[in-house]
């Protein structure tokens, strides 16, 4: 089994990183000692100071807060997830691991020396924020994973990630024909599966709330890994594991109402 695993907002949490970036690049005047006691990112952007320069510079504070994921500054103050560290060594131990992140090459080092300093295992890192952020990272899971073996990714973006599955196919339909039998997809942090895009699921996937579900949640999606579109139906039926269930996009089956 190969387990590929997202960075931000899965074995990493944001704390003060992004504040501390936005109140120096802008140079908001925010005193250190007051951003250290600010409770969450609601509570920064709620600040006097902050709401005053995002409501006169809107494009500015918004091209600082999307800059700040990318920043070593503010990544180098991220904390683990609560038993992210338990977890992810769990799966080192049950199959090979691969780092998978839409953060960029130019702080490939800091995350590295991130993961080791909190204790996750060493494993390869991948970096796809300067390429095609999901199509990449399906391709870098499909070159780590071996034919023999099942894939299982835990990303917090899960529906970015399924969408991306689709535009891969319409550039290397060899790489997704190889991909789609063997793969599973955790979507970390939520508490329901996102309405499926398609007629029928490409695949599985399962909420991850947290890693304490991590166990249970690997032995109720293993079944359904590899069993094609047609059967993978199923997961559209109220009688399915309720971590697993599905319902299509109500977009779609509208688009397919009128078509007909």
């Amino acid at each position: 089994m190969l387990f590929a695993i997202d960075i931000d907002g899965v074995v990493a949490r944001r704390t003060h990183g992004t504040a501390y970036y936005v109140n120096r690049v802008l140079s908001l005047g925010i005193p250190h000692a007051e951003i250290e006691n600010i409770p969450s990112s609601a509570a920064f952007l709620s600040l006097p100071v902050v709401k005053a320069y995002s409501a006169q510079f809107p494009d500015q504070f918004k091209a600082a807060l999307d800059q700040a994921q990318y920043e070593a500054e503010a990544q180098e103050r991220d904390l683990p997830m609560e038993g992210g560290v338990e977890a992810v060594n769990s799966l080192a131990e049950q199959g090979n691991i691969i780092y998978i992140t839409n953060r960029k090459s130019t702080t490939a080092d800091v995350t590295t020396a991130w993961l080791s300093r909190f204790g996750y295992p060493t494993a390869p890192l991948r970096c796809c924020g300067e390429e095609k952020g999901f199509i990449s990272k399906w391709l870098y899971a499909g070159e780590y994973l071996k034919e023999d073996a099942q894939l299982v990714f835990i990303d917090d973006m899960a529906l970015q990630l399924e969408r991306g599955i689709i535009h891969l196919a319409k550039e290397n339909r060899e790489v997704t024909a190889f991909l789609l039998p063997r793969i599973a997809l955790l979507a970390f942090g939520k508490t329901i599966v996102h309405p499926c895009p398609f007629l029928r699921p490409l695949f599985p996937i399962a909420v991850l709330p947290s890693w304490q579900q991590l166990a249970t949640t690997l032995e109720t999606v293993a079944p359904f890994i590899g069993l094609g579109s047609k059967r993978l139906a199923c997961l559209l039926e109220e009688t399915a594991p309720v971590v697993l269930i599905r319902i299509i996009d109500p977009r779609l089956l509208e688009q397919e109402k009128v078509a007909s």
